[in-house]
């Protein structure tokens, strides 16, 4: 495996894991959607380095967050 580029997690509370991602980790969120009740964020960790996470020019991961009553 040379390469990341999605991470899918399931957590209890969708919002404040992405308000958790995109203040600590400097992830920008790319869209919210509800499906059969079930809320999903997609976040987007950008391609320039930030003041949080130096990260070389180039890097990009997608982060999907589906929220579930099973965690």
């Amino acid at each position: 495996m040379q390469k990341i580029r999605a991470i899918a997690l399931m957590v209890k509370d969708a919002d404040r894991s992405q308000d958790f991602y995109r203040k600590a980790l400097s992830f920008e969120p790319v869209s919210d959607i509800t499906v059969e009740g079930q809320k999903f964020a997609l976040l987007l960790l950008g391609l320039k380095p930030t003041a949080h996470w130096n990260r070389p020019v180039g890097c990009q991961l997608t982060l999907v967050l589906s929220e579930s009553i099973i965690c």
